[in-house]
């Protein structure tokens, strides 16, 4: 139960960030949230997922308004790869991040606190 509502707000918080602010919310928000849940093992999973459930939201969001559909066949086909590809890439390009500002920033904050206890 935990797990899902960590996964449910850093969704959400991913979300309103990519849409306010941009891509670059999801590391740091993601490092925000490592930082608070330092001690948590799968706050890298949680991270990672709940990036692709928000992006997978606004995705079909757009989706819902536009044709995002064309568009990902056109740029696909300009990258080489085919639209489906290029929407899977577009929902790892943000779990990605956030796993990885999360492992960083949980080994930073570690370490952070260790040397302040002792």
């Amino acid at each position: 139960m935990r797990f899902a509502l960590r996964v449910l707000l850093l969704a959400l918080s991913f979300a309103i960030g990519t849409w306010v602010l941009g891509w670059w919310s999801v590391p740091l928000f993601a490092a925000v949230g490592a930082v608070m849940a330092r001690h948590v093992r799968q706050q890298g999973i949680a991270a990672a997922l709940a990036a692709v459930v928000a992006w997978a939201a606004l995705l079909g969001w757009s989706a819902s308004h536009g044709s995002v559909w064309s568009f990902s066949r056109i740029a696909g086909g300009a990258m080489g790869i085919s639209g489906v590809a290029l929407v899977l890439v577009t929902l790892l390009f943000p779990a990605a991040l956030a796993w990885l500002a999360t492992v960083v920033a949980q080994f930073i904050a570690q370490r952070l606190w260790r040397s302040t206890e002792g």
